[in-house]
């Protein structure tokens, strides 16, 4: 897979999925899934527009990303995406209108489909939308295919609104379900306070995105993988009480792992929500509780 710009001239044959893609839900995945089916028709590579930035940066009003667009290349590369159109959403890009948008796009790219579903909205305002992309379409003689909705089991169109409210809850075993995949934080892992390896719970500080959208401060049931073998562990987001620590952190103790991961990339995956984030009146009763923790995963 590879990463091009925006503005970047190329002439190879694509079909584009046209979203946000800032979370890579099941109905953007199904998006996805129709490109790589009708690529081989079209003698075409698939290719998704994405941001690499949040689309309400412009205004200074950060509310998190669910995927970074670094973890977002993960994700895409795994669902067999051959390339990733990158633009960054600023004034100017804000200010295209939609057939300015679909415009330049086509002028830099050999699009032969566009792919999008029912609630795209594009170009200036938000003033596009899927009856736009046809009329350009028709006009051009270029194919493409609006997709339906793909509906969970309460018949809801999956949203990244709604994954973002699951996380804000700790309810990651919905967030996986609305992914069909594992939520993930992507970081470096960095040198921490050590108090966790004067516990005997030594554990992987990451350094985390600002970007990121996390979920609610508490203990989670989540695994790493690392040269290849997965490993269960115990992750505290948020702060440390006990330790009068107020910063958010991402402390990830990896059971059974022995070695030396500073200044590695790290994955951790979330499984389940485990408890809230105590203050204990003592070291000795935080160390009690990390141990029932570590049954709970093992």
């Amino acid at each position: 897979m590879i990463v091009t710009s925006f503005d970047e001239k190329r002439e190879n044959p694509v079909v584009i999925c046209l979203g946000g893609f800032d979370s890579i839900h099941k109905g953007h995945k199904f998006l996805i899934s129709v490109a790589n089916d009708l690529k081989e028709n079209l003698d075409a590579k698939s290719v998704v527009f994405t941001y690499d930035n949040e689309l309400c940066a412009i205004n200074g009003k950060s509310n998190g990303l669910v995927f970074t667009f670094e973890e977002r290349k993960i994700r895409l590369e795994k669902l067999g995406v051959d390339e990733i159109c990158l633009a960054h959403f600023n004034y100017e890009f804000a200010n295209r209108s939609p057939e300015e948008f679909l415009i330049k796009l086509c002028e830099n790219r050999n699009v032969k489909m566009f792919i999008c579903g029912k609630d795209f909205k594009f170009g200036k305002g938000a003033k596009g939308d899927f009856s736009t992309l046809i009329k350009f379409c028709n006009e051009g003689k270029i194919a493409y295919k609006i997709c339906d909705f793909i509906l969970d089991s309460e018949q809801k169109k999956f949203s990244t609104s709604t994954i973002k409210e699951k996380l804000s809850t700790g309810d990651i075993k919905k967030v996986n379900d609305y992914l069909g995949d594992n939520y993930f934080v992507l970081g470096r892992v960095i040198s921490g306070r050590k108090v966790g390896r004067q516990l005997g719970f030594p554990t992987a500080n990451i350094a985390f995105s600002t970007s990121k959208y996390l979920p609610k401060n508490g203990v989670y049931a989540t695994h790493v993988i690392i040269k290849g073998k997965r490993y269960n562990a115990i992750t505290n987001v948020g702060n440390a009480p006990t330790f009068n620590e107020e910063k958010k952190l991402i402390e990830c103790h990896v059971d059974g792992f022995n070695g030396n991961l500073y200044d590695q990339d790290l994955i951790v995956y979330f499984d389940f929500y485990i408890r809230d984030i105590c203050k204990f009146e003592s070291v000795d009763l935080l160390i009690r509780q990390l141990e029932k923790d570590l049954t709970v995963i093992r």
